[in-house]
């Protein structure tokens, strides 16, 4: 007999609620929670989600968290939530991931997966695997990287099952490369694109909350090209972008795919310019 998994997603968005969707078509009881909730959201939803209201920032976060815990009997968390460092934001993020991580553990949750980024990785240039984030040297290293570092280890470090996804560039439908190109100054001809597409996103996190051992992995199209072939691609996909950006030779850091693939993952799209080639018209859109 197969039980029925109680998925907690935290922070319903781009990712957040077709992640959701997916994991309802898989026979899972999913829980969804956001700060607040859009009307046209909850009259559109399609599938049997169960739409709850959380903000992380407020003081009494940890008990809402563990009530919808306990209360709707959740067996995995799921977080997938900005740190905010685009609100110039950002150092409470691995507080909430701390409180996450406590009542997780208190409520004996089954798996904790972390969406993080591969902005945890600060060195420039190179190849990075898992094993090359540094540790902060300072405590008070207010860098986005050590940042998001101090938020996975919240996680490692919370003595229950976990996996911690370091996401790349994140595209899809509603969100086509060639809508941040008028944020571009330049790009560079020599370092990499790297980037995933939201099916492979979705896909490799059903595949990795699944997978009975805890992992931390980057999650990362396999072969790519430079931005700037990657971007010039994006803009040739919509007439009214411009392709003409200015280039530069900078070099840059190539995120690596080895230890997701070395599990058994199967992409949808091994090359960025196959998963933006399958991008639709519609998702086009820029505004």
């Amino acid at each position: 007999m197969v039980i029925q998994r109680r998925i907690l997603i935290l922070g319903a968005g781009w990712l957040g609620l077709p992640l959701a969707s997916t994991l309802t078509q898989h026979g899972d009881k999913v829980i969804v929670t956001r700060r607040h909730w859009p009307d046209e959201i909850l009259q559109t939803s399609k599938h049997a989600l169960i739409y709850e209201s959380l903000d992380l920032a407020q003081a009494d976060a940890f008990e809402s968290l563990t009530h919808l815990i306990r209360h709707h009997k959740i067996t995995h968390i799921i977080g997938s939530f900005p740190p905010g460092f685009r609100q110039g934001g950002g150092q409470d993020y691995a507080k909430f991931w701390l409180s996450i991580a406590r009542a997780a553990r208190d409520s004996a949750i089954q798996k904790l997966v972390m969406i993080s980024s591969t902005s945890v990785y600060d060195q420039p240039t190179g190849t990075m695997d898992e094993s090359c984030a540094n540790p902060a040297s300072n405590g008070a290293d207010l860098s986005k990287s050590a940042i998001l570092l101090a938020a996975e280890h919240a996680v490692i470090n919370s003595g229950i099952p976990y996996c911690v996804i370091r996401c790349s560039g994140l595209f899809g439908p509603q969100r086509h490369p060639a809508r941040f190109i008028h944020r571009l100054k330049q790009v560079s001809r020599v370092a990499p694109a790297n980037m995933l597409h939201l099916d492979d996103a979705i896909d490799i996190i059903c595949f990795l909350l699944s997978h009975p051992e805890s992992h931390l992995v980057n999650a990362t199209t396999p072969e790519t090209v430079s931005k700037a072939a990657f971007y010039r691609a994006a803009a040739e996909q919509h007439t009214q972008i411009s392709t003409q950006i200015a280039h530069n030779d900078e070099p840059g850091k190539r995120i690596s795919a080895t230890k997701l693939l070395s599990l058994g993952y199967q992409f949808h799209f091994n090359s960025t310019l196959d998963a933006l080639k399958a991008l639709s018209s519609r998702d086009t859109q820029t505004r």
